[in-house]
């Protein structure tokens, strides 16, 4: 996504674009790439609270509508993309646990 103030693009069409970029990275479990996604999420959020942000739409009725789908994204992503991250980790405690096992038998084995 280019910068804004070089952007051809509106603030709404930029947002619909991080918007889809975040839905394909968590449908595709591509979690290294939400951190700077959800940067540009944040930057655009922030400059359409600003004194001049990019529209479209004057109205704002399309941007109020990018904001709102933006925010029911997270609103339902953020919950489930914490709890895979605590299955993700119940998992590595549990093959942690599982490798200490096996390396106290292998210890056993050769000292028995």
């Amino acid at each position: 996504m280019a910068d804004s103030s070089t952007s051809a693009t509106s603030l709404e069409e930029d947002l619909e674009v991080v918007l889809q970029r975040l839905r394909t990275a968590v449908h595709e479990e591509a979690w290294e790439d939400l951190p700077e996604l959800d940067l540009q999420a944040r930057g655009l959020i922030e400059e359409a609270f600003g004194s001049a942000p990019r529209l479209a739409d004057a109205s704002g009725a399309r941007s109020r509508a990018a904001l709102e789908a933006l925010s029911e994204f997270y609103r339902e992503t953020v919950p489930e993309i914490e709890q895979r991250r605590r299955a993700a980790l119940e998992e590595i405690k549990g093959l942690r646990a599982g490798r200490k096992g096996v390396n106290a038998y292998q210890a056993a084995r050769r000292t028995g």
